[in-house]
């Protein structure tokens, strides 16, 4: 008989077994007449645990160590039913126990199962950054000791495949600290040549675009005062008019003389404010020397 044939066979069995087991448990479980309340919960709770057991065959896992668990659990309470119907006290506790065991062995297969597939994603990550091989290793013996039911064995060897990642990923930071520390200042500035550029380039803009920004509210400041000087100068023209023609405050010569100098002054404003114009369109121009006088 071929191996293929034999596993096959064995398999059944095996499954055979199980249903056989499963049908003397009901033969026990099914008694619930003259049970104590202490015994019905028991039986509540052995039933969960069967349920349990169900549950992580059809999930695909190995339900060996939780089976065994269910066993000594079920002589245990066929034990204290015997007691029961002697009339004495019977003392559920172990039985209880036993099937919150086998709850902790189903959550801790499912939560292993999740921990071997992130772990397995983490080290496929990582391929790329740091020799996976030690954390690879500590990853195949965790999913052995899983399959082999010996869960506890299997945590432990995931903890210490990511302390191992964890290591390795620390050992490469201060490997490449060492390697940057042991470089001199003239590799520092080759190998920064680039960042040196920008960050020079962007200096000089601040600079340029400062200045610009300060000539061009320099020139603002200037036409704004020539703009109030030309209008206090027409103002001092209609009062000089007025007082000429209509008040008679003021001799003919001094009249035009005054009306002669304010004309200069305001044809003198006329021709400066096109400059400081043209100054602020440009951006960058130098700025005309002369300055606005006081008046």
């Amino acid at each position: 008989m071929s191996n293929d044939k034999m596993i096959v066979l064995a398999a059944l069995l095996a499954l055979v077994a199980v249903q056989i087991s499963f049908a003397q448990d009901n033969d026990i479980l099914e008694q619930t007449q003259n049970l104590s309340s202490e015994a019905l919960s028991a039986r509540s709770s052995l039933l969960e645990a069967r349920s349990i057991i169900e549950e992580m065959e059809n999930a695909g896992f190995s339900t060996a160590r939780a089976q065994d668990t269910f066993q000594t659990a079920l002589v245990l309470y066929e034990g204290q039913i015997s007691i029961e119907a002697q009339g004495k006290t019977g003392n559920y506790a172990d039985i209880v126990d036993k099937a919150a065991e086998i709850e902790d062995i189903r959550n801790r297969a499912f939560a292993i199962q999740d921990g071997l597939v992130v772990l397995k994603q983490a080290i496929e990550d990582k391929k790329k950054l740091i020799d996976i091989a030690e954390p690879q290793r500590l990853y195949e013996e965790a999913l052995i000791e899983f399959k082999s039911e010996r869960y506890e064995n299997a945590e432990q060897k995931i903890d210490e495949s990511y302390k191992s990642i964890n290591e390795l990923e620390r050992a490469k930071s201060r490997t490449g600290v060492l390697i940057e520390a042991s470089k001199t200042l003239s590799q520092r500035l080759i190998e920064a040549w680039k960042e040196i550029l920008v960050a020079i380039a962007i200096i000089s803009l601040v600079v340029f675009v400062g200045q610009n920004f300060l000539y061009r509210k320099l020139i603002d400041t200037k036409i704004r005062m020539l703009e109030l000087e030309k209008k206090t100068i027409e103002g001092l023209v209609q009062k000089t008019q007025n007082d000429y023609y209509n008040k008679g405050k003021l001799s003919e010569i001094s009249y035009h003389i005054k009306i002669k100098k304010y004309g200069e002054l305001i044809r003198d404003i006329n021709r400066r404010l096109p400059l400081l114009r043209e100054a602020k369109e440009k951006k960058g121009n130098l700025l005309p020397s002369r300055k606005i006088k006081k008046r």
